[in-house]
Formats: C-alpha cells, sequence, structure tokens
C-alpha cells in the first residue's frame, strides 16, 4: 500500500512540475495539417485516410505533444507521440512504451509477433535507428496492436496503433503506412542503430540509505551535468550507453542502469527521469554517497539532497514530495541555475 501510495503522489508531483494544468488542445482546424516549430515535423489533416480528432499539448511550449487519427467506421485509430525526453534513447522510450501495452486491461494480456523488437530506418533515414514491435491482444475486443518509436534529431516520436477488426500483421502495416504520410523533415542528422534493452544480468541491491549532509556541490553537480548535456558538442563527443533493465522495474516506472554506478528511474512513457548517479566524492574513491536529480521534458532539473548509500527507486521518488536543493533550467541557448537561499 505504501508503495502505491508514493507511486500515486509522484504521478501528480510530476504533473505538478511540469505545469499546474492538464493537456490543451492545439488551436489548429481539424481540416489543417500542423507543423512542429522545434522539429519541422508536419501531421497533416489525414494520415493514410484516417482524420485527426485530437492534437494536444501536455505543457505550453509543445514539448511532449500527441495527435490522435481515426478511421472512418472508428475501427482502426493511430496516435502520434512527439517529445523531447530527458534521455533520447529510443530502446529506453520504446522498453517503457512496451510496459504499458504489457499492462493495459483492454488488452488482458498481448503475444508479441517477435521475439524481440525489431529495428527499422525511420523515414528519411538509412540506418535502422527505430523499433517497432506489434502484438496479438489475448481480449478479443481489440484484434491487433502495435508500437515503433524512432529518433528526430534530440526528439523522439512514438506511434501507437490499434484496430478492432485487423489483425497484429494487418495494424502493423497500416501503423507503416501513417509513419510514411507523416512529413518528415529533411536534414535531421542520422542517429545510432537501435538494440533493444534487455534485463540486467544481476539485481541492484539497495542497502540502508538515509539522507546525508548536503553540501552546494552535491547540487551543483547533476545541475552542471544537465547543462553540459545541452551542448551539442558535449552530445557529439560522448559515446552511447548500454543500458539494461534492472528487475526492480514494473509497469508505472522503469529502472535502467548504464555504463556507471546508480541507475535512472524512467517515469511512464514520455520523456521525464530521475537519475541516481554517485556524489563527486563517491567519484574520486571518498566516500559512498549518492545524489538524486529530476530532468523533465523542457529540459529543467531538479536536485534533491543526497544520500549516504544507495537509495532504493521509492526512497528516491519520495524526494519528489519535498523542497529540491537547486534547480536548472535551460532556454536559448543559455542555462540558469537557481540555488535556495540559506
Amino acid at each position: 500500500m505504501r508503495i502505491h501510495t508514493l507511486m500515486a503522489s509522484a504521478a501528480l508531483l510530476i504533473a505538478a512540475s511540469t505545469a499546474a494544468f492538464a493537456a490543451r488542445d492545439l488551436p489548429v482546424p481539424v481540416d489543417k495539417g500542423w507543423q512542429h516549430a522545434d522539429t519541422g515535423l508536419i501531421l497533416p489533416a489525414t494520415l493514410d485516410g484516417m482524420a485527426r480528432d485530437k492534437l494536444a499539448d501536455n505543457g505550453t511550449a509543445e514539448r511532449d505533444v500527441y495527435a490522435d487519427f481515426r478511421s472512418a467506421d472508428k475501427a482502426t485509430n493511430v496516435t502520434i507521440f512527439l517529445f523531447h525526453p530527458a534521455i533520447d534513447d529510443v530502446a529506453m522510450w520504446f522498453d517503457r512504451a512496451q510496459s504499458v501495452i504489457l499492462s493495459r486491461d483492454v488488452y488482458g494480456g498481448v503475444t508479441a509477433s517477435g521475439i524481440a523488437p525489431m529495428p527499422f530506418a525511420p523515414p528519411r533515414a538509412t540506418t535502422a535507428s527505430g523499433l517497432r514491435q506489434a502484438y496479438t491482444p489475448t481480449a478479443r475486443a481489440i484484434r491487433g496492436t502495435a508500437l515503433a518509436v524512432m529518433p528526430l534529431g534530440e526528439w523522439l516520436v512514438a506511434v501507437r496503433a490499434s484496430s478492432t477488426t485487423l489483425d497484429a500483421a494487418a495494424t502493423d502495416a497500416a501503423m507503416s503506412r501513417a509513419i510514411a504520410a507523416m512529413r518528415w523533415p529533411q536534414g535531421v542528422a542520422e542517429a545510432a542503430a537501435a538494440v533493444p534493452i534487455g534485463s540486467c544480468a544481476d539485481a541492484l541491491h539497495f542497502g540502508p540509505a538515509k539522507p546525508a549532509a548536503t553540501d552546494a556541490g552535491d547540487a551543483l553537480m547533476p545541475l552542471l551535468l544537465g547543462a553540459a548535456l545541452k551542448n551539442d558538442k558535449a552530445r557529439a563527443v560522448g559515446r552511447p550507453v548500454h543500458w539494461c533493465r534492472d528487475a526492480a522495474s514494473g509497469a508505472r516506472y522503469g529502472i535502467y542502469r548504464g555504463d556507471g554506478a546508480g541507475y535512472e528511474i524512467a517515469f511512464g512513457d514520455a520523456g521525464r527521469v530521475m537519475a541516481v548517479t554517485p556524489t563527486l566524492d563517491t567519484l574520486l574513491g571518498k566516500g559512498n554517497r549518492y545524489s538524486v536529480s529530476f530532468t523533465d521534458v523542457d529540459d529543467s532539473v531538479r536536485a534533491f539532497p543526497a544520500f549516504d548509500g544507495l537509495p532504493s527507486p521509492e526512497q528516491a521518488i519520495a524526494l519528489l514530495a519535498g523542497r529540491s536543493s537547486g534547480v536548472a533550467t535551460h532556454k536559448d541557448g543559455q542555462t540558469a541555475i537557481t540555488l535556495p537561499a540559506k
């Protein structure tokens, strides 16, 4: 019960951290196309004969946008999600979106069409930088569903298709036609080939961890790291991270481990992440403390007090209900860092 309460509170706090409002409909006539300003992606009024009946923004700056398209008989629908993830990794967010499909009651469980998600090259790309999979739901009210996630620069595009009349293969084909019907921008840099995320070889062990005495450096490190990741040169020289899914993952959030110590908590399936990472003194071999930070789709980073050991995901998530120890915001290539007054 306590864990469920924590997760419900965390969901509310994450929504509040992005903005204290519900999704807003974008003022675009249903018979007109729409172009996303930051990426140049254009969603027409129809995709493969399916009319758009919803276009909304989970925020104020079009950093987490979705659009619904439906066939004339309402039997088949395709939803397009365009978001700017805290970690722009196709495999991680495919894994999160797939976990949502696996847990949806309306499907009653699903059977995947293949052993693993299939890499594919998105429109205007030659590298297989996207991942896709089709599924057959156990509940026969929906005959087929399919999912694809692909990169668009530092953004991700996720596509879900479902049908009450088409089987998994035909639903997957309908999704392919919808992807092809979107108007993709030219000149976007190729992304690396996508490799599906697998389970970690071992499980994390969360020892007793208590809030530690925190200094300004503990707050500054995750904030400055977040600022560095916004620098294109830093991205260019950075090597790809090889993620694995920890056994502590669930439907509401995934726990992902990279090449170093600590872990990332990926909430939902639309880009928001909490990082649990060693503090600077720990990296220098002078302790065993871990910092915690939360990064939103608007690139803002909130730092929280450190722990004197590796905290459990529940301990890290609980920090969202408290006061942050610093905030970094990014706009027009500039970073502003704010630390609370003592």
